[in-house]
């Protein structure tokens, strides 16, 4: 009869564990990729990046984010950027920290994209938003 009860507490507390065990980016920020840098870890922050990084894309625009926390309050951040007709937006790139809540990224038009950030619970929101793109791409292509 005990060694049923320790077999189930101990089932029970591995469940519990998997349940508790948290979700890698990707699986937390779906199209986001984690990209490694030196500088990221000298100041404790992360950065996401959603495509590829291409030899003819230029930085089109970059945008310091500053959300102070408010105890109890998500802050939300809505970043957006429309470039000239003629210029695909290819990626955009965040350096933040604390890692947010939610990311998400609406590219309504090719040459314009909406990215909308949500902190968790209590905490601000601290980095840097870059998009990039191609100029004149629909002339080349």
């Amino acid at each position: 009869m005990r060694t049923s009860i320790i077999i189930a507490v101990l089932a029970a507390l591995t469940a519990c564990h998997d349940a508790a065990t948290p979700q890698s980016l990707e699986e937390r920020f779906p199209g986001y990729k984690l990209v490694y840098d030196v500088e990221d870890v000298a100041q404790n922050r992360i950065t996401l990046s959603n495509g590829e990084v291409r030899h003819d894309e230029v930085l089109l625009y970059e945008e310091e984010i500053y959300k102070p926390a408010i105890p109890g309050v998500v802050q939300t951040v809505v970043v957006s950027h429309r470039a000239k007709p003629g210029t695909w937006i290819s990626r955009s790139s965040l350096s933040i920290y604390p890692l947010p809540s939610y990311i998400h990224t609406y590219r309504l038009i090719p040459h314009m994209i909406l990215i909308r950030i949500s902190s968790q619970v209590g905490q601000g929101l601290v980095g840097t938003i870059r998009v990039f793109g191609i100029l004149d791409y629909y002339d080349e292509n």
